[in-house]
């Protein structure tokens, strides 16, 4: 997962995150000053940015990237909208090419859900945010 912070000096992270029950905890350190956006995106989702407040002391708690119909791993309605396989912040008939080659496979490069094998749930996330575009940084 790679986290944008905008709105101050830009700065970003990659993190390795692992889910558990569709979420994963994280922690940011050294988030400039002034900061007023995080943005998430992973290979498979669209970008998704959430307002941020710091407190005096430079901290900001309970920013998360779920949504109403869960945001997990990511799946449909969250604000990790999954089905951007191909990376260009758009899901479209370059995404589903991707989901197509891997039909039926372990390859996690088009495993939008993260069962471990490519299926109807991948294809249905992607048609659901189908020509959807995510946020910009």
């Amino acid at each position: 997962m790679t986290f944008v912070a905008t709105g101050g000096a830009a700065e970003s992270w990659t993190k390795t995150l692992s889910f558990s029950g569709g979420a994963a905890s994280y922690t940011l350190t050294d988030v400039p000053d002034g900061t007023t956006g995080l943005s998430a995106k992973t290979d498979w989702n669209l970008r998704s940015k959430v307002s941020v407040t710091l407190d005096g002391y430079g901290q900001a708690t309970g920013v998360n990237f779920t949504g109403v119909g869960g945001g997990v791993y990511p799946m449909v309605g969250g604000k990790l909208r999954g089905g951007d396989l191909n990376g260009s912040n758009a899901i479209n008939i370059l995404d589903f090419s991707v989901l197509k080659i891997h039909w039926y496979s372990t390859d996690p490069d088009a495993d939008i859900d993260g069962s471990g094998s490519v299926s109807l749930n991948d294809f249905t996330i992607m048609k659901t945010n189908w020509f959807n575009k995510g946020d910009e940084q």
